[in-house]
């Protein structure tokens, strides 16, 4: 009997075994199970070196569902399928006894409750509470703003570029988006009617 390094992992259903032995064919595997034990034979060339590998007994019981074997240029892998869907606290059962285990014994998850009722709650009924989809419309100089940012912000690059130059040279009195015009010439500072620009140190 010769060495292999192997893995093997367990999901609910199955168990997986991993056999790290290389250019091996299907015939070179022979797998033969119980409800409770398996063994595993890989032949490892033509000299008759074979590898070998069992557990009897298994944790629990298997299926009455074949094992399924693949084989792969680096490595045999083996699956073999439990009676019961939970996960072992172990692959070979304690003191070589391997327990009864029936679907009684599997934790269920605990039913999911028709009403939940949290702490200080009182039994009310937030799904009748009405949550405004809308913000707080803006007022104002707010709505100002908002509508400005909304223009520069669909506008193309050369509507952005004449509000900018505008609202700038106008100090804040002109807001234009017709580039064709504000590149012309320096945009006036136009006042409100009935007031007159002054310099800051006026």
């Amino acid at each position: 009997m010769s060495n292999a390094r192997m893995e093997w992992f367990q999901s609910g259903d199955i168990l997986s075994f991993t056999f790290y032995v290389k250019d091996r064919k299907d015939t070179d595997v022979v797998v033969n199970k119980t409800s409770t034990s398996f063994d595993i034979t890989i032949q490892l060339g033509d000299d008759g070196r074979e590898y070998h590998y069992s557990v009897d007994p298994l944790y629990a019981a298997l299926s009455d569902q074949a094992p399924k074997v693949v084989v792969k240029p680096m490595k045999v892998e083996l699956t073999l399928y439990k009676a019961v869907s939970y996960q072992w606290p172990a692959l070979e059962a304690p003191g070589g006894v391997a327990p009864a285990v029936t679907h009684s014994t599997v934790a269920a998850p605990p039913p999911i409750p028709h009403e939940i009722k949290y702490p200080n709650s009182k039994g009310k009924d937030w799904s009748a509470i009405k949550v405004e989809d809308e913000e707080e419309k803006p007022e104002g100089e707010n709505a100002l703003n908002e509508l400005f940012k909304k223009i520069y912000g669909d506008g193309s690059a050369e509507q952005r570029r004449a509000m900018i130059k505008s609202y700038t040279e106008s100090g804040g009195t002109v807001l234009s988006t017709n580039w064709d015009e504000v590149a012309k010439n320096k945009v006036d500072v136009q006042p409100p009617k009935g007031m007159e620009p002054k310099k800051v140190n006026e």
